[in-house]
């Protein structure tokens, strides 16, 4: 579960989050939430682990917004 802080900063992305979630395409852009949540090393570098993190934080953002 995220925290209103969290969801707030996530939420400046949505549209490529969205994008990505409806079409598998990451265009980039999202280099600074990577940073907020500490996402780097490797992982940055490997498309389905970027994919996989793109879609967890879509996942936060329905959460979140489901329970508010």
């Amino acid at each position: 579960m995220i925290i209103s802080e969290q969801y707030y900063e996530i939420i400046k992305y949505r549209g490529i989050i969205e994008l990505f979630y409806t079409s598998g395409q990451y265009i980039g852009g999202a280099e600074s939430l990577m940073d907020y949540f500490n996402f780097k090393g490797q992982e940055r570098s490997c498309p389905s682990c970027v994919g996989r993190w793109l879609l967890e934080r879509n996942e936060d953002i329905k959460n979140y917004e489901r329970n508010m």
